[in-house]
């Protein structure tokens, strides 16, 4: 549970990071229509990554509820 609480703060910094990264990618893609297609496979599979490890995450037990609760927060900026 430390090393959970202790990662909180670089994944604040991870978030802010994936928030930014992830709305330079949408204009980009807004300003290429092509883009999209181009890399729709890939988009797919990282999407379902992304969602296979917060369901992981969610139902792991041996984390806390308030600290699961409050990285999930932080997951969804």
């Amino acid at each position: 549970m430390a090393s959970a609480e202790e990662a909180i703060p670089k994944l604040k910094k991870s978030a802010i990071e994936y928030t930014q990264a992830k709305n330079e990618f949408l204009q980009y893609q807004k300003d290429n229509p092509g883009f999209e297609q181009k890399y729709l496979q890939e988009s797919i599979r990282s999407m379902s990554e992304w969602g296979k490890v917060l369901s992981s995450f969610n139902t792991n037990q041996k984390v806390p509820e308030e600290l699961r609760k409050e990285i999930t927060e932080i997951l969804s900026l």
